[in-house]
């Protein structure tokens, strides 16, 4: 499946969607950002640069927005940066940067037959990607998400500024955010419920732990369950502060009484995150009952609820 990665100004949400949607009923995978980025020190969030590595195609919906959009126009140069196929989709008058006078361009003042011609190129950059993809390099391909999955060290600042780049909800340390636009959608693969979130590329358990536990106890956990192959995988793990986070709703889920999507189980109140404090002494906890994430001395209990990777 073709994986497309649209950028875009967050003034043109709707239309957007409709082509996203459009796109996915289509057979195509696709990953967008709605919600307004927070560009710090002239850098894309993690997030984004992870998905247009992702992707295969790079589209940009181009708009007076777009053209005004600082996210816009780094997402732009670190698409050419990896050597990206690049469609320019032109919404309005506005007349494209020189800097993307090189790639191919779709009039899309009508709405029908700008998408024809998109689905028509994507088709033939489809038939490009198979026809120079090695088919043993397909299947060894290992899945990844979009969020950082390596454990680090964190700092009080540093996860400030992640939680406002990633425009997460937190209560206490970015009360204004919106949270991460989840596309959730509940599976039972051999038995046990998961969570796929499309729009992460990541596959959590539905519930977590039956009990919480120390820190060195959820490690030994994680362990236990790919023994088993939980669900027939064995490549479970803790999930970093930015993937626990992205599961974190600025409503309450839940009747009301967590700050999860009520698609999961509602016990779970904090989990261990794999991130430590910057020193090491302690470890990130996200509290879906409080709305926030705090480090943790390891010999406090918490619960585990595993995640990986399926992109």
């Amino acid at each position: 499946m073709l994986k497309l990665f649209i950028s875009h100004a967050w003034e043109d949400n709707e239309i957007i969607k409709k082509i996203s949607e459009n796109l996915q009923q289509d057979g195509f995978k696709t990953w967008t950002y709605y919600n307004k980025v927070v560009i710090g020190n002239g850098k894309l969030p993690e997030t984004i640069n992870n998905a247009i590595r992702w992707c295969d195609v790079f589209v940009l919906e181009w708009s007076k927005f777009s053209e005004q959009s600082k996210c816009v126009s780094l997402e732009c140069q670190k698409a050419k940066s990896l050597d990206k196929p690049i469609i320019v989709c032109l919404f309005d008058a506005t007349t494209p940067s020189e800097f993307l006078s090189e790639f191919e361009a779709l009039n899309f003042t009508s709405f029908s037959e700008g998408y024809k011609r998109l689905i028509e190129t994507m088709q033939s950059k489809r038939e490009a990607i198979r026809s120079n993809v090695p088919e043993d390099s397909k299947a060894m391909n290992p899945g990844h998400s979009i969020f950082r999955n390596q454990a680090k060290s964190l700092s009080e600042d540093e996860v400030s500024y992640m939680l406002k780049s990633y425009n997460f909800f937190d209560k206490n340390k970015n009360s204004q955010g919106i949270g991460f636009d989840n596309q959730f959608v509940a599976q039972e693969i051999n038995g046990f419920k998961v969570i796929l979130d499309r729009r992460a590329g990541l596959m959590w358990q539905q519930s977590s732990s039956a009990k919480s536990m120390w820190f060195d106890q959820a490690k030994n956990w994680i362990e236990r369950l790919n023994r088993d192959r939980h669900a027939g995988y064995r490549d479970w793990r803790i999930p970093t502060l930015e993937e626990a986070m992205s599961l974190m709703r600025r409503r309450n889920g839940n009747g009301g009484q967590f700050f999860l999507n009520s698609l999961f189980n509602p016990k779970q109140g904090g989990i261990w995150t794999s991130d430590l404090i910057d020193g090491g002494a302690l470890a990130w906890v996200v509290f879906f009952n409080y709305g926030s994430c705090y480090a943790n001395c390891f010999d406090l209990e918490n619960y585990v609820l595993a995640v990986r990777s399926f992109l």
